[in-house]
């Protein structure tokens, strides 16, 4: 018990009682300078698959990293050349905190999209092929709270 109540008082069992409703407390600041992990870190992690105007796309996070994976028959989105890709929005919880350079990948060929700080999806590339699938895929820091 000493060590597990190293720093706290433990004279009596109301004492220790105390402390644990402080510990509780949800009012509590829960600041951490200068952490250190020896070992695993273990943090929430969420997958959510998001179904866009065109179709459903996958979002990964686990702390403030997200990871996107879309795949899509082009002919279902609209886009023009730094345009907007029509339908395509990263949802709050997983937006990025500055623009993003995703990868696009269009009848073998690799090129990008950027990601507004809005979520709003912008085509870089004027040579989309209509008759194939894009794979949009790509991986971002966010400072959005988890969604419900």
């Amino acid at each position: 018990m000493k060590h597990i109540f190293k720093g706290m008082s433990n004279e009596s069992i109301d004492v220790i009682n105390n402390n644990f409703d402080e510990l509780d407390d949800p009012n509590r600041d829960q600041t951490v300078n200068d952490l250190t992990v020896k070992g695993r870190f273990n943090g929430k992690a969420s997958k959510e698959v998001v179904q866009m105007d065109f179709g459903p796309a996958i979002f990964w996070r686990f702390g403030p990293l997200v990871q996107m994976y879309v795949s899509v028959e082009y002919k279902n989105m609209y886009t023009s050349p730094w345009g907007y890709m029509g339908g395509f929005f990263v949802p709050a919880g997983y937006r990025p905190v500055e623009k993003t350079v995703v990868d696009v990948i269009n009848d073998h060929k690799t090129t990008q999209a950027t990601i507004d700080l809005n979520g709003a999806l912008m085509a870089t590339d004027s040579e989309y092929n209509s008759n194939t699938t894009l794979e949009i895929q790509g991986s971002w820091m966010t400072n959005d709270d988890y969604r419900n």
